[in-house]
C-alpha cells in the first residue's frame, strides 16, 4: 500500500514500451511453440530424434567459442590429449 499522496505517473512512451515489449514477448513465446511443433511434426514424419536439444548444444558450443576467440583465448593440448 502507498501512503504518499501524488500517484507514479507513466508517461506515455513508458506505456508504450510495456505494451511493445508484452506483444514481442508473446509473439517469441508462440513463434516457440509452433517451432517446437514443427519440430515433433518433421522428427515423427522422418523417424529420428528431436532436432531442437541438438540445435541449442550447437548454438552453446559456438557461442563459447566465439566468445574465446573474441577474447583471444588459446588451446593448450596436454600430454593425455593427444594419446
Amino acid at each position: 500500500m502507498r501512503f504518499d499522496s501524488s500517484p507514479r505517473r507513466y508517461s506515455a512512451v513508458r506505456a508504450r514500451w510495456h505494451k511493445v515489449r508484452a506483444t514481442v514477448r508473446g509473439a517469441a513465446a508462440v513463434l516457440g511453440c509452433l517451432a517446437t511443433a514443427a519440430d515433433h511434426l518433421a522428427t515423427a514424419v522422418l523417424g529420428i530424434g528431436p532436432l531442437s536439444p541438438r540445435v541449442r548444444r550447437l548454438g552453446q558450443v559456438l557461442a563459447a567459442e566465439y566468445r574465446a576467440g573474441y577474447l583471444g583465448a588459446i588451446t593448450i593440448r596436454t600430454d593425455e590429449e593427444a594419446r
